[in-house]
């Protein structure tokens, strides 16, 4: 029995199909930097970076049909837009994704209400002339509190 002591050369060893191994062992390595996915342009299919011997098949190859799928394709690896991602990796980002679009439309759905009242609260600021934020208190940490504070200093009040 041959005794593996590269992590990355394990791992890709796990996949009996000796084409993915490479991008395995590269995918592998730059989980280890913090790195999701690898593009298919930045593999370079003579790196000596690779303990395999060059050239590599492409990802997309008919060999590699079983292990690697599309989204939403029940496969260990998935190609999307020329990244190869390990299933959960993508899952992952799939679900972060759509998570901010979430967010981002019901904040979409919200801003309009929300402008509607600084500009209420601004005006009857201005109208008593005292400072805006005696009408919208906020801690000074408060994303608001640096324009309110300039906003406040040309009309030569402070906040408080």
């Amino acid at each position: 029995m041959k005794t593996i002591n590269d992590d990355h050369q394990l791992f890709a060893s796990f996949f009996k199909n000796d084409s993915i191994a490479p991008y395995a062992y590269l995918l592998s390595k730059r989980l280890q930097e913090g790195k999701i996915c690898i593009h298919k342009k930045d593999v370079d299919l003579y790196s000596t970076e690779i303990p395999y011997p060059p050239p590599f098949s492409d990802v997309s190859s008919k060999k590699l049909i079983s292990l690697v799928g599309a989204s939403g394709k029940n496969s260990p690896f998935i190609l999307h837009k020329d990244r190869l991602y390990l299933h959960r990796y993508f899952t992952y980002e799939t679900q972060i994704l759509a998570a901010i679009a979430n967010l981002l439309n019901a904040e979409k759905s919200e801003i309009k209400e929300r402008v509607k009242s600084l500009q209420k609260n601004i005006l009857q600021a201005t109208e008593m002339n005292r400072p805006v934020n005696t009408f919208l208190p906020m801690p000074k940490y408060s994303m608001l509190y640096k324009p309110l504070k300039y906003y406040n200093s040309l009309n030569r009040k402070t906040v408080g």
